[in-house]
């Protein structure tokens, strides 16, 4: 998605905000409380995942120029592994890359 830079963070927690209200409709309620799924992996292996959640990383212009389209993928990249090693994380979550040059 593309927006203003002063806008980004707004928008993404409205997003963010939507998907964890309707996530739920997804899950029994036994799976909601549990806070996980029981189910197969790609193996065939029974595994517990966790409820869906999103990690929105926000790349912007304000502090650096990207020369290539790949420059903001590699950002973004790195804001998601951030975001997805956070331990102990409930709920959807939005980052911002405030790094300069």
């Amino acid at each position: 998605m593309i927006s203003r830079p002063g806008k980004a963070e707004e928008i993404a927690g409205a997003i963010a905000g939507k998907f964890d209200a309707l996530a739920p409709r997804f899950y029994s309620a036994e799976d909601e409380e549990r806070g996980f799924v029981v189910s197969s992996d790609r193996a065939g292996e029974k595994r517990e995942f966790p409820l869906m959640t999103l990690g929105i990383a926000i790349a912007t212009n304000e502090k650096k120029k990207f020369a290539h389209y790949a420059r903001i993928v590699d950002t973004v990249g790195e804001i998601k592994k951030y975001l997805k090693g956070i331990k102990g994380r409930s709920g959807s979550v939005d980052y911002k890359d405030r790094r300069g040059a």
